[in-house]
């Protein structure tokens, strides 16, 4: 959720549904100094990879509804948005963001799919795909980091 905060912050503060590019970079480097240039880049590269946004033309807009995400006053994002989440983690909150549903609901979601579908014998990362797959929610960025995870296992 923190990605998503911090790609909604300015779209919040500005009120608009469409910002260029640039001044997302000047919004998060200059004007708010939360980050560089380059790591305001990497946070728009980050948001297109998990379909948070859209940048089209130049233009930035939010894939998801901005209401979903609860920023607080005085929000600047701490290093973590740079970090790589679990991707179960990662894919959940997608989806949440996605489709405005709380955790718990995805979660019951994914467990009567893997009682009612599967009789258990699936692992809920597995599930959890599936899940995002039903809401059109983007999961190829995530797929190598799933096995990397399953490998371990």
């Amino acid at each position: 959720m923190t990605l998503a905060k911090t790609l909604a912050a300015p779209f919040y503060h500005t009120r608009k549904e469409v910002i260029p590019v640039p001044d997302l970079i000047f919004y998060y480097a200059i004007e708010k100094r939360f980050m560089s240039k380059e790591e305001a880049y990497r946070i728009l590269k980050k948001g297109e990879q998990q379909g948070l946004i859209e940048i089209k033309d130049d233009m930035v807009r939010l894939l998801f509804d901005i209401n979903s995400v609860d920023i607080p006053i005085g929000y600047k994002p701490s290093s973590s948005v740079f970090q790589t989440m679990d991707p179960f983690d990662e894919l959940l909150d997608r989806i949440c963001l996605h489709t405005s549903e709380k955790q718990e609901t995805v979660i019951s979601e994914m467990n009567r799919i893997m009682l009612d579908i599967f009789h258990e014998t699936i692992l809920s990362d597995a599930v959890l795909v599936i899940v995002a797959k039903k809401y059109h929610v983007p999961v190829t960025d995530l797929l190598d980091e799933f096995r990397k995870k399953w490998e371990k296992k």
